[in-house]
């Protein structure tokens, strides 16, 4: 057996670790959203934190939308999977280009980054724009819950289009809802042509 498929085999071996590592990280999370889990100093969960807490403890409060949403957890799976698409293209190859690197981070930037979050503001505001538009106190108190939220994409949006004037809710709301929409599919487009430029570079 020569060196590069002792290499390849390593690769692979280290492939599958960090997807089984990746599917722990996911237990964890879900796990903390259920508070009888939280604080538990033996069973399962208790070796689960032990093991996958230092490494989320690294991302944990870096990137925090409003002072709620915390995206650090999906930025160290988005990690976890650009190690896995790495080791698992040399071990299959046995080869590894910076334009293939490069195409695989745009992509883990696309998918656990950038569209992440403008997929859950597209969420948030429509919910945001439905309650808006409620005549309901119920409803349109959970609307303003949200508003905490999606203030990063309406504060935008005011500052761009209302600098001079205040606009109903309802209508910010909706302009803000386009504007995510916008940005989505050209960052969508952008990025893409990106990948495939990156794909072309040939070492």
């Amino acid at each position: 057996m020569s060196y590069l498929q002792i290499l390849m085999k390593c690769a692979l071996i280290i492939e599958r670790l960090l997807f089984g590592y990746s599917l722990l990280i996911w237990i964890r999370i879900m796990a903390s959203w259920f508070t009888s889990y939280r604080g538990s100093s033996y069973g399962f969960m208790h070796y689960l934190s032990l093991l996958v807490d230092p490494f989320l403890n690294l991302f944990r409060g870096k990137l925090v939308i409003s002072g709620r949403l915390d995206f650090s957890p999906i930025i160290a799976i988005g990690i976890i999977s650009l190690l896995q698409s790495i080791f698992s293209f040399f071990g299959t190859t046995g080869t590894l280009t910076l334009g293939f690197t490069l195409a695989l981070f745009l992509s883990a930037f696309w998918s656990y980054g950038l569209s992440f979050f403008l997929l859950m503001m597209g969420i948030l505001l429509s919910v945001r724009l439905f309650t808006s538009l409620s005549k309901n106190p119920r409803t349109y108190g959970v609307g303003e819950h949200l508003a905490v939220f999606v203030s990063p994409i309406t504060n935008l949006v005011k500052g761009i289009f209302f600098s001079k004037r205040i606009a109903k809710e309802s209508v910010v709301s909706l302009i803000s809802l386009i504007f995510v929409i916008v940005v989505y599919f050209m960052s969508n487009f952008v990025i893409n042509h990106l990948i495939q430029f990156a794909m072309s570079i040939p070492f």
